[in-house]
């Protein structure tokens, strides 16, 4: 008897343990840990570049320049055709909108600039009898250029590596001097310089690709290289006059084939509506 109800006593402990135990309250499990987020490319942007150009293909250009009367019966059109190398600075501005789906980048981007890429040729001809030697030189200057590209890349939080490519514009400067110098045979005479300068516009592409830092939320930095291509320069100028009011200008006609460029740009720019993150569960 006495040992059943010990039994019993231990039996009602242990139940009572139990159901202690189930009634203790609940605690809350902490919510799973999110991976840290990401620097979002996405919104608008402006900048600066400055950049150094250079001619891709070797380029000639011709000049000729036909006489007016009285010179012109007797004397056959002179130039030449002779290779040309430009190169220079270049810097402008440019403006654009990133688009971030994951880490696909999308975006459209504009840009101008000012040029003092430039070079300058010239050639000897001999004419006449007697014989005068005539100096032809050609000067082609760029003024400035302008493109609106599209852009895609991929972004690794805060890198970008990008390609991009569009439509570019361009308006160049050719100025011509013709030199009729002393006689190689005959009396000799003063040396009567004519020439002019005339502008053309052109269109082209331009391609490439580059890398950009976000180095701090609002602010972008980027290296970027790109290959252009514009339409020949085809013009006709007329010169000053060899002899004033007796003697017309010289019609001289300066072309060149396509022109390219190499390009390397550094650039800064400033993304627009403050930091933003995309959190990456």
């Amino acid at each position: 008897m006495h040992r059943s109800f010990a039994a019993a006593a231990v039996e009602i402990s242990f139940v009572t343990s139990a159901v202690a135990a189930d009634l203790r309250p609940m605690v809350p499990k902490a919510p799973p840990a999110f991976a840290p987020g990401s620097y979002s490319w996405t919104g608008f942007y402006v900048g600066v570049q400055l950049g150094w150009q250079t001619q891709a293909d070797d380029n000639d250009v011709s000049v000729v320049s036909t006489f007016p009367p009285p010179f012109g019966p007797g004397l056959a059109p002179v130039g030449f055709a002779g290779p040309i190398d430009l190169e220079g600075a270049v810097g402008g501005v440019h403006s654009g909108f990133n688009y971030q789906v994951g880490q696909l980048i999308l975006g459209i981007e504009a840009d101008i600039e000012a040029s003092n890429v430039h070079g300058s040729v010239a050639g000897v001809t001999m004419i006449g009898a007697p014989v005068f030697p005539v100096t032809t030189s050609a000067d082609l200057e760029l003024n400035w250029q302008a493109s609106v590209r599209g852009r895609l890349g991929f972004a690794i939080d805060r890198l970008l590596i990008y390609a991009t490519g569009g439509v570019s514009f361009a308006d160049f400067d050719a100025n011509t001097t013709i030199a009729f110098l002393q006689p190689v045979v005959g009396p000799p005479g003063p040396d009567w310089p004519t020439g002019g300068a005339v502008s053309d516009s052109v269109l082209g592409f331009t391609i490439g690709g580059g890398f950009e830092w976000a180095s701090l939320d609002n602010w972008t930095a980027r290296l970027e290289y790109r290959y252009t291509e514009y339409d020949g320069f085809a013009q006709t100028l007329i010169g000053r006059p060899l002899v004033p009011v007796l003697v017309p200008g010289t019609p001289t006609e300066v072309t060149t084939g396509d022109i390219s460029f190499h390009t390397v740009r550094l650039g800064v720019s400033y993304k627009f509506g403050g930091a933003q993150v995309v959190a990456r569960y």
